[in-house]
């Protein structure tokens, strides 16, 4: 219809019609452009609200998940500690106490993992319709701590399984404990009473001590993750804990 007008102007030489078609034309292309744009926006703000509760409700997983971690190998590393002590004195060892300890101690767990909804927007390239840059960049280095872990982790284990005696007796003391199995009790106190033992478990200790470090690492930089997003919130969030790994052994 517009056009039709025109048209009709441009034969009639009428040339200040001709200007204000224009003008309305030109203002409905850009009026009808900044609503599409406002729209998308809206959904772009919509979908990031969304992002931001999923990855507060995974880190809030994760947050838990590092701090039972740290704080099971902080009890694991105390147990080394009471056993070493044991072992220390001149009594025969005390096979069905020590058994189950020498089980938990020279137990590791596993690496948390990373967020799913972290792996979901990397892939999808939604990462850039998080506005606020600090969680991005918190995102990205937690991202770089479970790989890490990983690699220490599988560290961790081969140092142990280099001495095959310590995973042998951790076997057969599980195996004791949860069947009482009384045939085993023999070859356990002989076990624990090697000299060797106490250097084994000093072993297993300097493995709990890297895992502890790796673990507060992971814990720390969740807590950082949860800050960020309540930022981006506009609201503020202080991490609550004291993740520092346990001193030396006695």
């Amino acid at each position: 219809m517009i056009l039709r007008r025109v048209i009709a102007h441009f034969r009639k030489q009428e040339w200040t019609a001709i200007a204000l078609d224009f003008v309305i034309v030109v203002v409905g292309v850009f009026i009808g452009i900044q609503v599409s744009n406002w729209n998308g926006a809206r959904a772009d703000r919509e979908r990031e609200d969304a992002i931001l509760t999923r990855l507060e409700a995974d880190f809030l997983k994760i947050e838990a998940a590092a701090r039972d971690r740290f704080s099971v190998t902080e009890k694991r590393i105390e147990t080394i500690d009471a056993l070493i002590r044991q072992l220390r004195q001149e009594a025969a060892p005390d096979v069905k106490a020590i058994a189950p300890l020498y089980f938990d101690a020279t137990s590791y767990s596993r690496p948390v993992g990373l967020s799913p909804t972290y792996r979901e927007i990397v892939s999808t390239g939604e990462m850039g319709l998080l506005r606020f840059e600090p969680l991005r960049v918190a995102l990205t280095q937690y991202a770089e701590a479970p790989e890490t872990q990983e690699i220490a982790t599988n560290f961790v284990i081969s140092q142990v399984t280099s001495y095959p005696t310590i995973g042998m007796v951790a076997a057969m003391a599980e195996y004791y404990s949860s069947s009482d199995q009384d045939w085993l009790e023999p070859r356990l106190a002989e076990y624990f009473a090697q000299p060797e033992m106490i250097e084994r478990l000093l072993i297993v200790r300097g493995t709990q001590q890297s895992w502890l470090y790796w673990t507060s690492q992971s814990l720390e930089q969740s807590q950082i993750v949860l800050a960020a997003i309540t930022e981006a919130r506009g609201e503020t969030r202080e991490p609550d804990i004291d993740a520092s790994p346990a001193g030396e052994a006695e």
